[in-house]
């Protein structure tokens, strides 16, 4: 994706938004970043009855958000009720938007969650 200022930057793009939902999301173009964004996907593994969980931001701060979002059990709870409960028969992904001060990611926010 391109920005205002000709430059590239790494996107998290919904291909299917719900009503009222965003098209794309970009890192705040501001140094020292002060907003990031991440996607936490469960996907079917490989192998049979295996599933992967892939965290991913735009920047390393998104990625980071991600995992602790993922590994703490209040948010990860929020995560779970937001997919409809403990279910690992569909794929899901999750949008996290997180606030950065002083370099390091400080406060997360479950933006969007898609089943697929």
């Amino acid at each position: 994706m391109t920005k205002g200022d000709g430059k590239r930057a790494l996107a998290i793009v919904n291909l299917k938004p719900e009503p009222k939902e965003f098209t794309s999301l970009v890192a705040s173009a501001t140094l020292p970043i002060q907003e990031d964004y991440a996607i936490v996907s469960l996907l079917p593994g490989l192998s049979p009855g295996r599933w992967i969980m892939l965290l991913a931001g735009t920047t390393t701060l998104g990625t980071q958000a991600a995992v602790e979002f993922a590994c703490r059990p209040d948010t990860a709870r929020q995560l779970i009720q937001r997919a409809g409960g403990v279910r690992l028969d569909r794929p899901m992904e999750a949008v996290i938007r997180t606030e950065v001060r002083g370099g390091v990611p400080v406060q997360n926010h479950l933006v969007a969650v898609h089943l697929h």
